[in-house]
């Protein structure tokens, strides 16, 4: 009677270790093998993510819990926000801080014969200004920029020439993959980026 106990006990370990692993393989998937030689991080997607269409939808009953944060580490963009035949705004670059926020980096460029006049709002009208747009229409906005961390309210010139980098931070970065928009300001948006 002991015997078959034990042999009972062993099979019910033995079929709950396995439903784990079947449950684990299922929700994350098998582990990635192929790493990005640049960044060190897997394919596309990330390691060991679900794959993401371009409108930021994994396969067919997948969970959005499964969706990867993008790993820490700058990506560059070079994408123009705005020229207006004088003066331009690029967003240089993308980066995602280690503790999961995204901080958009910018840089204003005087190629006028006089001086670019322009004016930081005060801090809340200020992180109201800009925004991510995300795949299903959600948006997120900077829990500090350029303008509220060092000139609030003020109003300042850049000289022909100059260059000014500008900065916004958003409380989170997007799921890796998914499609998304930074607008900035007024001065114009940036869509089809991804992280």
């Amino acid at each position: 009677m002991r015997k078959r106990l034990i042999e009972i006990v062993v099979g019910v370990i033995v079929a709950v270790l396995g439903a784990m692993v079947v449950g684990w393989l299922g929700l994350n998937g098998p582990p990635a093998s192929g790493q990005d030689a640049s960044t060190g991080q897997g394919a596309s997607t990330g390691q060991g993510a679900p794959p993401v269409d371009a409108a930021g939808e994994g396969a067919a009953g997948e969970r959005p819990a499964t969706r990867r944060t993008p790993g820490p580490g700058s990506r560059p963009v070079n994408r123009l926000v705005m020229d207006d035949g004088v003066n331009t705004v690029t967003l240089a670059r993308l980066e995602v801080t280690r503790s999961g926020r995204l901080k958009a980096h910018l840089v204003y460029q005087s190629h006028s014969t006089g001086p670019w006049t322009l004016t930081c709002p005060a801090p809340g009208p200020d992180l109201q200004s800009s925004h991510l747009k995300l795949h299903d229409g959600q948006r997120i906005y900077p829990v500090s920029t350029f303008c509220s961390a060092e000139r609030p309210g003020e109003t300042f010139a850049l000289r022909p020439g100059e260059k000014l980098n500008s900065w916004g931070e958003f409380p989170t970065a997007p799921p890796a993959g998914t499609v998304f928009s930074l607008t900035w300001y007024n001065i114009g948006t940036v869509e089809g980026l991804t992280l």
